[in-house]
């Protein structure tokens, strides 16, 4: 990402930060001398938390178990091309009620016709209700008038929207809105994995039982960064501060929480403090490192044996028709190898 859009993305999230302090939706309190953001405590202090559905997904290994873990799929992909090409995908495999949304400067924009994706979530992929065991089930033209008329209902909620200038607060208020008239659904958030430090009013929605945030790898080398570059500033940092070995997880939340922003290196230590926050990287051995040391909420993208990718050029639309046909059209068939 270009300096000066990393610029503009921080100093948008600190005024939106601030702004939801002086209007009284953050709360906050002091710590060493720095302010923090109890966004526990906004969660609970501005909405009826009781109310929502609890989404707990403990059972889900990849992003395709995430995907049909929730009743609604919400995408914002704001850079990155690897992250942003697989969550157009992964919009296009989503079996639920499914909206994306994206700014109006977004540069990888100009490749892709959202009118032909948007009638393609609305009207030719093949939708899935979840029965009471929790089960999926194909809608097809054989299903009861119950579920037909389910199937109608899922395609004409099902959005694909541009955001203004003020993209932050415009998608925290669609999410926000999607989630108030939908307390009984389990909703999925998908966004960069690397920017959810730019977003941190997100994580109060997130406190609020029926949000769970999932973060994308940028790119392929984003788990080896981690290993290799940003843990290394959290150790050298708990070489200072550690004050007993077996209290680490403690100082690993002090460390984020002395903090003023959110840093990269501590964008991958969210989920230590904050429920509901899942970061998806496709290198299954960095995966087991960032595990071991103490990191959590980190799950592959896809399964070992294939790439979201693949996923497309197996599937097919409510017409038969494969979805790599419809892939080429959607992002006016753009050689590309992500």
């Amino acid at each position: 990402m270009k300096k000066w859009v990393k610029s503009t993305l921080w100093l948008g999230s600190i005024v939106v930060v601030c702004g939801m302090i002086a209007s009284g939706t953050v709360a906050t309190k002091y710590y060493g001398g720095r302010i923090i953001y109890d966004f526990d405590k906004a969660a609970n202090d501005n909405f009826s938390i009781d109310e929502y559905v609890q989404f707990n997904d403990d059972n889900s290994w990849d992003s395709i178990d995430s995907l049909d873990a929730a009743d609604i799929n919400i995408f914002f992909i704001q850079d990155g091309e690897q992250a942003f090409y697989n969550s157009i995908r992964l919009s296009m495999l989503s079996k639920s009620e499914t909206h994306l949304f994206y700014p109006t400067s977004l540069e990888l924009g100009k490749y892709i016709n959202f009118e032909k994706l948007e009638n393609f979530l609305k009207n030719e992929r093949i939708i899935f209700y979840k029965n009471e065991s929790d089960e999926l089930e194909r809608v097809n033209s054989d299903s009861s008038e119950k579920l037909k008329t389910y199937e109608i209902e899922i395609r004409n909620k099902t959005s694909v929207k541009k955001l203004g200038i003020f993209y932050i607060d415009e998608l925290i208020d669609n999410v926000k809105n999607i989630m108030n008239n939908n307390k009984s659904k389990k909703i999925n958030l998908w966004i960069n994995s690397d920017n959810l430090r730019f977003y941190l009013p997100l994580i109060e929605l997130a406190q609020v039982n029926n949000l769970v945030i999932r973060g994308i790898e940028d790119n392929y080398r984003i788990g080896k960064e981690v290993l290799e570059n940003l843990h290394i500033q959290l150790n050298e940092w708990l070489k200072h501060e550690l004050e007993d070995v077996d209290k680490s997880d403690e100082q690993i939340k002090k460390y984020v929480m002395n903090s003023f922003y959110v840093n990269r290196s501590e964008n991958y230590l969210l989920p230590k403090i904050y429920k509901n926050i899942y970061f998806y990287f496709s290198s299954q051995s960095e995966l087991e490192k960032l595990k071991q040391l103490g990191y959590e909420n980190f799950n592959s993208l896809s399964n070992s044996d294939k790439q979201i990718k693949d996923y497309i050029l197996e599937s097919l639309s409510k017409s038969n028709v494969n979805l790599d046909l419809y892939w080429n059209e959607i992002t006016n068939y753009m050689k590309q190898d992500n």
